[in-house]
């Protein structure tokens, strides 16, 4: 039987190595709405959309996440290409 792994983006983003870079988009989408309000509620807003869309993306790319998907670079370079995309739609 095999063993399922359930990975979440904290994880993800640890094993890709893309913690900073996340940082960096939350950082422009914050920007790019002129700023928040000082508060975790307000951070998180921004942040939690962020993650779910991410964590969409996962799902759609690698439908249940399988430990050998994680060997190799497949996975760094789904997450770093998404969230350049991202920062370049911000960036206009």
């Amino acid at each position: 039987m095999p063993i399922r792994l359930k990975i979440d983006v904290g994880h993800i983003l640890e094993i890709t190595d893309e913690f900073e870079h996340i940082d960096d988009l939350i950082n422009a989408e914050i920007q790019r709405r002129g700023g928040i309000p000082p508060g975790v509620e307000a951070y998180d807003a921004v942040a939690f959309p962020i993650f779910e869309a991410l964590q969409d993306l996962i799902r759609s790319e690698f439908g249940v996440i399988k430990g050998e998907d994680l060997r190799g670079p497949r996975m760094k370079e789904v997450v770093h290409s998404w969230i350049e995309d991202r920062l370049a739609e911000i960036e206009g």
